[in-house]
């Protein structure tokens, strides 16, 4: 059933409610678990926002999409060289076309200065599944280096536990804020020094803040256990254009220095293209990925809900 209220569009099946926000750049705002009436996706807890200010300082409830960059940086040649990318990429700022075909959801946004078309398409593999299928058009003529990545935050509390496969041994760890025993742009092995610090239990009086990466197809998926609900979300990716998958996990660190983020839980599991968050990075670890021309790019995600075992 797909219904419109208050601008948004609600998305359901017989098991989830899906919120989806057209303009804020397309935002997934709500994931809830109708058996438990659980929701999934962190909501800002903010008043007031100013999105001139950047990413950060809008509404960041819920998941946005990030392209062609995460961090803010600037092109470093051909056409575009010295142009900024954005903070968090093109696509949170503007607002999305939106139609209801098939029983699905399908939502683009074109970016006339960097002549690409971003469109992805939402609907349910089944009651318990929502999949997001994805295509990036480059209509121009200049190639486009660029990273992709989902940007979700998901609601976490010290009831929440992290599962990863067991095929990943190390992370690239970008961001270590705090008393972790990690270094930053190196590899750290699994366990970490203090092993809650990745899988939890999570604690808000820790005050850190982690960024981190997989190896390439080693975490096709990542599993957040809800232990308070007794449910379990599964993100899932197509590790051809998305083999890594980037891990955020701040307990309690003021992210912004204002107090708003003070004592509170951000988790996020983002599948993505590359070993960091900006064309720098990523640069430094070899996986920048470049759009031709006339190239059409064809990927998915897939979100699920079930019940702990």
């Amino acid at each position: 059933m797909i219904t419109e209220q208050n601008d948004m569009i609600v998305f359901e099946s017989t098991n989830l409610r899906v919120v989806l926000d057209p303009n804020c750049g397309g935002k997934i705002r709500s994931i809830v678990s109708k058996r438990t009436g659980t929701e999934f996706l962190f909501q800002d807890p903010r008043a007031v926002f100013d999105q001139a200010k950047g990413f950060s300082y809008h509404d960041i409830s819920g998941i946005d999409e990030c392209f062609p960059t995460v961090g803010q940086c600037n092109c470093s040649r051909g056409k575009f060289s010295g142009m900024s990318l954005g903070d968090h990429g093109l696509l949170w700022q503007q607002q999305w076309n939106t139609k209801i075909e098939n029983d699905a959801v399908v939502q683009w946004v074109n970016n006339t200065q960097f002549q690409f078309r971003f469109t992805r398409v939402c609907s349910f593999y089944d009651p318990c599944t929502l999949r997001l299928d994805y295509t990036i058009h480059n209509y121009g003529v200049e190639e486009i280096d660029y990273i992709y990545s989902a940007h979700p935050l998901f609601l976490a509390n010290e009831h929440t536990r992290l599962e990863l496969p067991q095929s990943v041994k190390q992370l690239y760890i970008t961001a270590a804020w705090g008393d972790l025993g990690l270094k930053e742009n190196r590899w750290a092995n699994i366990p970490f020094p203090l092993p809650d610090d990745l899988h939890g239990p999570y604690n808000h009086l820790r005050q850190t803040l982690m960024k981190a990466f997989t190896k390439a197809e080693q975490a096709a998926w990542i599993k957040l256990h809800r232990l308070d609900c007794g449910e379990s979300l599964e993100i899932k990716a197509d590790t051809l254009q998305l083999p890594h998958m980037g891990i955020l996990i701040s307990q309690g660190f003021d992210t912004l220095g204002d107090g708003d983020f003070k004592g509170r839980f951000l988790l996020g599991i983002e599948p993505t293209s590359g070993i960091g968050d900006d064309l720098e990075v990523c640069g430094r670890t070899g996986t920048v990925r470049q759009l031709m021309p006339g190239q059409i790019m064809n990927f998915w995600i897939t979100i699920g809900v079930q019940q702990l075992q």
